[in-house]
């Protein structure tokens, strides 16, 4: 039982149209649905980290579920006890702590053109180093709009994969994400573009 921790859980509930098509054929989800990231209230940590296919009767088919243990710099799988990997660097994230880990980074530090940021991602049994650029910053109107690019996210269907952000002010004070666009580079196919918007509910 985690104490103090906020569950933030992903789901896949429909995949039909081009969308549904390419997530199938990249296998980016293999089958799973549910992704859950119980993550540390006072630290923005990830703790651990489900992946598992929620059936119509409540069942669960796992994928993976991992521990992070940060105390010994390692993170454990909790179906066997396995050591995944070693020496883990103190701020490792998994998919979706990673969010709130970049939206603490981009209120906290100050924004310009040229700006880095690092964050070591846990995907696919392996930790990478990310790095997040600004690349651009437009005004409209009174609102600064900035571009943040990842060049080298972690191979999907072991094909290269890049991703642009948007972040804006929300609220007047409050930077957001309010755009995405991953590009998957595939030989044999244009380039496959995956665009989205974020919206705040009110």
């Amino acid at each position: 039982q985690d104490a103090d921790v906020i569950l933030v859980r992903s789901q896949i509930t429909k995949m039909g149209g081009l969308m549904g098509f390419l997530i199938k054929f990249l296998r980016i989800y293999k089958e799973s649905n549910t992704f859950d990231s119980y993550i540390d209230s006072n630290t923005l940590m990830a703790v651990r980290y489900e992946v598992y296919k929620l059936n119509k009767d409540g069942s669960k088919k796992p994928t993976e579920h991992v521990y992070f243990d940060r105390e010994n710099k390692r993170i454990i799988s909790l179906e066997n006890n396995q050591i995944i990997v070693s020496n883990v660097a103190p701020d490792t994230q998994d998919a979706f702590s990673i969010f709130l880990s970049l939206l603490k980074k981009i209120n906290t530090e100050k924004l310009f053109v040229g700006k880095t940021f690092e964050i070591n991602l846990y995907a696919y049994k392996k930790v990478q180093k990310l790095n997040i650029e600004v690349t651009d910053l437009i005004v409209v109107g009174k609102t600064d709009i900035y571009t943040l690019v990842i060049k080298d996210l972690p191979a999907i269907f072991k094909y290269p994969a890049s991703l642009e952000i948007k972040v804006t002010n929300i609220d007047d004070k409050f930077l957001f994400p309010v755009y995405g666009k991953c590009i998957i580079h595939i030989p044999i196919f244009p380039n496959i573009k995956i665009e989205g918007r974020l919206s705040k509910i009110e």
